[in-house]
């Protein structure tokens, strides 16, 4: 079974002499083990975007916990450029003794690399040369040295490679642009693998692309657009180097609830088998969706307060967060308006568990900007629907 060859293989990359994984829970706990291990950087990124937030989003001793667990990672990788990139962002003194540490350990590891490349031209073909400067390649992404490693894939591009061989120095790349904090790069390298993989590249890169390519446009604001590349990747989830399968699914539910409609996010989320599966796992992100579906607008709106903190501390999404929470106010007021004609202030108002005052201002707000097809009659305080009929039409 797949489960199983997957443990495998993450069993054997990591050089473990383990038996391997026979039972389900056995083979699920290696999974994630594996899964934890491709998503490292990624995960220091987050950790790295939730140090620099306003102590009113994360607290004194939160952050304090999340700065001993980056330095803990930073010296086990041996990342002394990314290290040096986290002081500067969040305003740390350096430790000299630790940066002189992971300087030697580089030093190290990048003359041993350069001893094998050497052998590999004098002795090996191009093959065995391109996997020697590859590997090169990507201990610059793991400390994070953008400009070395750029000079290092430079190299490999100009090397007898395949396709898809160039892809992955592409999506490597966009990686540590990921990490980086580098929307601008990671977005020209996601294309460029894109464009890449178009011309001969295979399945798993295009579907692992999709995921890449949606964290960019989140990243940008352009957040129905990445929730249709989520939702393409739901039953065929593979990439693990940017985020575990339920930090995925919190994505996926979250992002499609801007644009997906109603009887769509019922098929592709709120009964989606794959992401029920974890539902367990973003208890919050299913309690919202699941309230807009249902049409309980006063839980919708709890629990759109619930989540709030969640959005706010996240690195793609914590940007936009007041883009957010007005189009989810804004997709609540139009479901609910589309079952009626006309309804009072006050119906409205009972419904979301809000004033009529705050819903009198909020309506006026979206229709004055084209959001809501209605107009409020203050005379009477009713709220009449101005959609086209398309019977009528």
């Amino acid at each position: 079974p797949q489960p199983v060859a997957m443990a495998a293989a993450a069993a054997a990359s990591s050089g473990s002499e383990k038996p391997l994984p026979q039972t389900a829970d056995e083979v699920a706990a290696e999974l994630a083990r594996a899964e934890r291990e491709l998503s490292r950087p990624q995960r220091l990124a987050q950790k790295v975007f939730e140090c620099g937030l306003d102590d009113s989003l994360v607290t004194a001793a939160e952050k304090e916990t999340l700065r001993k667990e980056i330095l803990e990672e930073v010296e086990a990788q041996e990342m002394s450029t990314y290290y040096q990139v986290v002081c500067e962002r969040l305003g740390w003194p350096v430790d000299a003794a630790l940066l002189e540490r992971m300087v030697a350990k580089n030093d190290a590891k990048i003359k041993e690399f350069d001893a094998a490349i050497t052998d590999a031209r004098e002795n090996y073909g191009d093959d065995e040369l391109y996997e020697r400067v590859r590997v090169k390649a990507k201990y610059f992404v793991q400390i994070g040295d953008g400009d070395r490693a750029g000079k290092a894939y430079a190299e490999l591009g100009e090397a007898k490679v395949s396709v898809g061989q160039k892809v992955d120095m592409q999506m490597e790349q966009a990686l540590l642009a990921f990490l980086l904090d580098d929307a601008k790069e990671a977005k020209r390298r996601v294309e460029a693998a894109k464009e890449l993989n178009d011309k001969g590249g295979d399945w798993d890169r295009r579907n692992r692309l999709k995921v890449y390519e949606a964290m960019s446009l989140a990243w940008g604001r352009q957040l129905a657009e990445a929730a249709e590349l989520l939702l393409s990747c739901v039953a065929t989830f593979t990439c693990a180097e940017m985020m575990s399968y339920s930090g995925f699914a919190w994505y996926c539910i979250v992002l499609s609830m801007v644009g997906v409609e109603r009887a769509r996010l019922a098929k592709k989320v709120v009964n989606a088998p794959d992401l029920l599966s974890v539902s367990a796992q973003v208890p919050e992100a299913f309690t919202l969706v699941r309230a807009l579906h249902d049409c309980r607008y006063a839980d919708f709106f709890r629990a759109l307060t619930a989540i709030a903190p969640a959005l706010s501390r996240d690195r793609f999404l914590g940007r936009h967060v007041a883009l957010y929470v007005k189009e989810m106010r804004v997709r609540a007021y139009s479901q609910f308006l589309e079952a009626y004609r006309s309804v009072t202030l006050e119906g409205i108002a009972s419904a979301f568990g809000v004033s009529t005052s705050f819903i009198d201002a909020e309506l006026a707000r979206f229709i004055a900007a084209r959001r809501l097809n209605a107009k409020i009659n203050r005379m009477t305080g009713i709220v009449e629907s101005t959609r086209p009929d398309s019977k009528n039409a």
